[in-house]
């Protein structure tokens, strides 16, 4: 999921799984997070590279993992801070 987002023009992620990032998965490694950086502010992030991330993040989720968006640029694509889905 991560090497897709990253893939899209306009967006840097700091991803768990690299030597830099690994602080962001918890000891007992049940949970990590990963942190989207887009090309731009808010409303200036174009609404389609948003819902891709968004419907990545929805692909991604499964009964063992949970994805959860937060940000301005997910509030105004609609999502509004949102899980992807539950578990």
């Amino acid at each position: 999921m991560l090497t897709r987002v990253a893939s899209s023009a306009g967006q840097v992620v700091a991803s768990p799984y690299t030597p830099i990032g690994a602080r962001q998965i918890s000891k007992d490694g049940s949970t990590a997070f990963a942190s989207v950086t887009f090309d731009g502010l808010g409303a200036s992030v174009p609404t389609s590279a948003v819902k891709d991330v968004i419907s990545t993040a929805q692909a991604a989720t499964t009964n063992t993992v949970e994805v959860q968006l937060g940000g301005a640029a997910i509030q105004d694509a609609g999502a509004g801070e949102r899980r992807a889905s539950l578990r």
